[in-house]
């Protein structure tokens, strides 16, 4: 299996291909809420988790990254999900296309034990 940069772009891409990012997982105000699930090997938690830890720092750092939480399943250590709010589309593209994000794609093909799956939401109420 070969995980790298391009093979989070393409996860997603195939997202905003079926409608979600262009326009269903706007809110009117144009956030952008994203959910990826990221699986590291057994061996390869600990390392993975800091490297993340370290990512979501720059990353909340990004123009336009309104939310950017990191999380751990307990249960299921190196199981992690992130939960973004990115202004619009044109931020979570300058994200995807970020240093940081390009510098992370080479690192993670011995890393991850599964393909990430990125998944675009659209905010129905926050009341």
């Amino acid at each position: 299996m070969t995980i790298d940069r391009r093979m989070i772009l393409g996860a997603f891409a195939a997202s905003a291909a079926s409608g979600l990012i262009a326009g269903g997982a706007e809110a009117a105000e144009g956030d952008v809420y994203v959910i990826a699930d990221l699986l590291a090997k057994p061996e390869a938690a600990g390392e993975f988790r800091q490297m993340l830890i370290d990512f979501v720092a720059k990353s909340r750092k990004e123009t336009g990254c309104k939310h950017y939480t990191l999380l751990e399943d307990p249960a299921k250590p190196g199981h992690f999900q992130t939960f973004e709010i990115w202004a619009d589309k044109a931020a979570i593209d300058a994200h995807l296309n970020s240093p940081d994000m390009k510098a992370m794609g080479p690192k993670l093909k011995d890393i991850l034990a599964a393909n990430p799956v990125i998944t675009p939401l659209a905010l129905i109420s926050d009341s």
